[in-house]
């Protein structure tokens, strides 16, 4: 029976160790526990297991039944003695019950004693242990005494003892509870059927229950077992906690935390579409002919300080294009995998195209930079050599950076799903923007010209496709306490770092790509404090439009009550850090991404004061690290500040979602009176460029499937 395999030598060590970190802040005693779990003797053994078998149990919870019906006869019969000539006629019945009380006490005492011996010096020093070996000793001398003397000095001694029968109904009240829990988790086991359905989460929760009443553990540690429990069964083993109000960091830190409501999946059409600048073979000749400052540029891929805003500069705008171009050339994975080069010129260019230019952050140039991330991982990261991956699983990372934000509205899954976007009701409120990013491209993919898997087997397509899905929707920050948590757990066992497993090595692949996306921290200063620039001027755009829609302000998305240092100090403080020494774990150089947290930290940290003020007197600026500083509305971010002029209404026109390169601009109406909202009405569409520059298909009567038609001003 269960209780049998509690005298493991092994069992408890590992059960605890879980118990603790499921249990909260409190740290096992590992020494208190081995010293419970020295091999011991056959005798202590025998008696560990009668001890704690249901048997025993069950006895035992009977005399305490009966132990509490000697006390109640015991507290009701001396209130009617005032008269000696009654006290007389009961005399015989009031020894009876001190004889029976006298037994009964003798026989807990000695549970309590054979306890001690055999579950160590942990179950007498327990405080509900001791008060109960206490009491008893109390009530089993004064009993005696009770029983052996008359006269005066027995009743005295009966008030001692009656004064002490509270003291043990409290005792044996709470031992009786016990029991009876005992004796039903039991009777559970024994009746449940032997085909039933058992999830691991049960099997756990069973072994748990087991150690809640494991009496070679001290209470405090069983104590724990029960908080376990409760969050095993609750389903709350990745939520993290919201940082004490004292915490000076508090403000930022429950921010970060609290500011990714869970949202999770489905498909959608896409917008995408190539430029003719591909048919004419202007991306291969970039790529091919790299020549003086972008070739020099190039050269420095292999480092973690690649500078992609010198890339973009560079390129002319086409960041993403040429560096996945550069990087599917240099790893070899054109000839290796059998891609088609024509179909991944055209495909690279038309999901460049799907990244609206006027935003931000969410642009082709964070594209690069998470593509050029994942590859880092890959190759000097040591991804693929650690985790054993196969040559395949670099192209889904690279593939899954570059699309991992196409068609990004400037706007999170929670201002989708509080505005009810096309977007929300497509994908019914879950992963919403992630599920359009996968689905947009290999929408694309459905017409054979852009179809870079067009050459390779049916089952590679399909097993590539299904990791670039995985590694997309696992960038939704909502998901990103459940990953670290995730990967922690697993980090307890050496079995995760072996990698025989698909899914750890799908994890690692996952918690990568993630890693990047927001690895924005953990770039040198001078990077970092542009990619600062740049989400703190979308996240404050945000926060506009929900003023204009008279929606809840998003936690760090209000300029007036932001301080941007604070911020990042618990960007990284709470998300960042923890997944990175998490990674450093399995991957040794991420080291240097760790070191660049440290000192970008700090550097955040020398500016909070100042920017505080900044931030009351309505002049923060982004510090740069050559001195200047750089505004939020800062005009090469925010193009003619179109952004911030969008209405909501128009985030559910199919034809704004469809073509991110149309300006949008607010007409003379004014927003409708009352609600502050914006009538549909009052929002005109014009092409932001000339029709000559307009992207087109490569070939006559060619679409790009879900394309919409160009409206008519």
């Amino acid at each position: 029976m269960a209780a049998m395999d509690m005298t493991s030598n092994g069992l408890l060590p590992g059960v605890a160790s879980v118990a603790g970190g499921l249990g909260g802040k409190h740290h096992i005693d590992f020494e208190e526990l081995a010293g419970f779990l020295t091999p011991s003797t056959w005798i202590r053994d025998r008696f560990a297991y009668v001890l704690q078998s249901i048997v025993f149990e069950v006895t035992v919870t009977v005399f305490l039944l009966g132990y509490s019906v000697v006390l109640f006869l015991q507290a009701v019969l001396p209130s009617r003695a005032c008269d000696v000539g009654y006290y007389d006629s009961q005399h015989e019945l009031f020894t009876v019950l001190a004889w029976v009380d006298f037994v009964l006490c003798s026989f807990f005492l000695i549970e309590i004693f054979l306890k001690t011996a055999t579950f160590g010096p942990s179950f007498i020093l327990d405080v509900f242990n001791f008060f109960d070996a206490c009491v008893m000793t109390t009530s089993l001398v004064f009993t005696a005494f009770e029983v052996m003397v008359e006269g005066d000095p027995f009743d005295q001694a009966a008030h001692v003892r009656e004064a002490c029968g509270i003291l043990r109904l409290l005792a044996v009240f709470h031992r009786i509870m016990e029991g009876f829990t005992r004796a039903g988790r039991y009777v559970k086991a024994r009746t449940k059927p032997r085909n039933a359905f058992v999830t691991p989460a049960e099997q756990v929760l069973e072994l748990l229950h087991e150690l809640r009443f494991e009496r070679r553990l001290s209470r405090a540690i069983r104590q724990q077992v029960e908080m376990a429990i409760k969050n095993v069964a609750s389903g709350t083993l990745y939520d993290v906690p919201f940082m004490s109000a004292e915490d000076p960091n508090a403000k930022e830190a429950n921010a970060w935390t609290g500011q990714f409501s869970a949202l999770g999946a489905m498909g959608s059409r896409t917008s995408l579409k190539p430029s003719k600048s591909v048919a004419n073979g202007e991306l291969k000749g970039l790529v091919s002919d790299l020549s003086g400052e972008l070739a020099e540029l190039m050269k420095t891929t292999s480092s973690w300080d690649f500078d992609v805003f010198k890339l973009n500069e560079l390129t002319r705008g086409k960041p993403l294009s040429v560096f996945l171009g550069f990087a599917f050339q240099h790893h070899g994975m054109l000839e290796e995998l059998h891609l088609d080069s024509t179909a991944l010129d055209r495909f690279a260019a038309a999901v460049e195209s799907g990244y609206p230019k006027q935003n931000p952050y969410h642009n082709a140039i964070h594209a690069a930079d998470v593509t050029h991330g994942a590859l880092w991982f890959c190759t000097s990261g040591g991804l693929m050599e650690v985790c054993k991956l196969e040559d395949s699983c670099q192209l889904s990372l690279a593939l899954g950076a570059a699309v991992h934000d196409v068609e990004h509205p400037g706007t999170n899954n929670v201002f989708q799903i509080r505005t009810q976007s096309m977007f929300a009701v497509r994908y019914n409120d879950h992963s919403v923007l992630e599920n359009h990013h996968a689905s947009a491209a290999f929408s694309l993919m459905q017409t054979e010209s852009y179809n870079i898997f067009m050459n390779i087997s049916s089952e590679s397509a399909a097993k590539l496709r299904s990791e670039i899905i995985e590694v997309v929707l696992a960038t939704d920050m909502a998901q990103h306490f459940a990953k670290v948590a995730q990967v922690k757990t697993k980090l307890s066992t050496e079995e995760f770092l072996v990698f025989d497993h698909a899914e750890d090595k799908l994890l690692m692949m996952k918690l990568v790509l993630h890693a990047c996306d927001i690895s924005n921290a953990a770039k040198p200063l001078p990077l970092c404090a542009e990619w600062v620039c740049r989400v703190m001027t979308e996240f404050f755009l945000q926060g506009d439009k929900e003023k204009e829609l008279d929606l809840p302000v998003s936690q760090l998305m209000d300029r007036r009550s932001t301080n941007i240092a604070k911020a990042q100090i618990g960007f990284i403080d709470i998300l960042v850090m923890p997944m990175f020494v998490e990674i450093c774990r399995v991957l040794p150089p991420v080291a240097e991404l760790t070191d660049n947290l440290a000192k970008n930290k700090a550097f955040w940290q020398t500016q909070t004061e100042e920017m505080e003020n900044e931030m009351i007197d309505e002049t923060q600026r982004i510090p740069m690290p050559d001195g200047s500083k750089k505004s939020t509305s800062h005009p090469e971010l925010v193009s003619g500040g179109r952004a911030s002029l969008v209405p909501m209404s128009l985030y559910n026109d199919q034809r704004f979602l469809a073509n991110s390169d149309w300006e949008i601009k607010m007409a003379e109406g004014q927003p409708s009176a009352g609600n502050g909202q914006h009538s549909r009405q009052s929002v005109m569409v014009s092409s932001a460029q000339p029709a000559s520059q307009r992207m087109e298909s490569p070939e006559p009567g060619v679409d790009v499937p879900g394309r919409v038609p160009a409206p008519v001003s």
